[in-house]
């Protein structure tokens, strides 16, 4: 079963919820997180990656938080924000390099086709355009070749 990494969900909560807001009006990491009910430290350290990739900008002080950089968020993908927050999509771990079962294992190729399709796909989506409720084409057949 493929599963979504919990930090890359705080992201997409707390990019949700940046973007419901006031044009311009920065949010902060506690307003985030007593709204959406997730973890602080989980949520504050997916907000720095996500400032220090400039995807969002960051203003200090009282009145300080975090504010979404339109432009420059319109051409993020899935698969950028994967990147960022876990390092990569990795479907086992022999993806990873961490498998004792490599010499023996018979599914290598197949598993990294399919790793691969998977990334590329995820190549396809646009934040903006999965947190704006558009189309998504949900069909991997139709956008990359196994």
């Amino acid at each position: 079963m493929v599963k979504m990494n919990r930090n890359i969900e705080y992201a997409l909560m707390a990019l949700q919820f940046i973007k419901g807001q006031a044009q311009g009006r920065p949010v902060s990491v506690k307003e985030i997180c007593d709204e959406l009910s997730s973890p602080f430290d989980s949520t504050s350290r997916v907000l720095q990656k996500m400032s220090r990739s400039a995807w969002l900008k960051s203003a200090q002080g009282t009145h300080g938080g975090y504010v979404l950089d339109e432009d420059l968020f319109a051409e993020v993908t899935l698969h950028n924000l994967v990147e960022l927050i876990s390092g990569g999509l990795k479907l086992v771990k022999c993806i990873e390099g961490n498998c004792d079962m490599t010499a023996s294992c018979n599914i290598q190729t197949p598993v990294n086709r399919l790793n691969q399709g998977l990334i590329d796909y995820y190549k396809t989506i646009f934040i903006k355009d999965l947190l704006s409720n558009s189309k998504i084409d949900t069909r991997i057949s139709a956008q990359v070749s196994l």
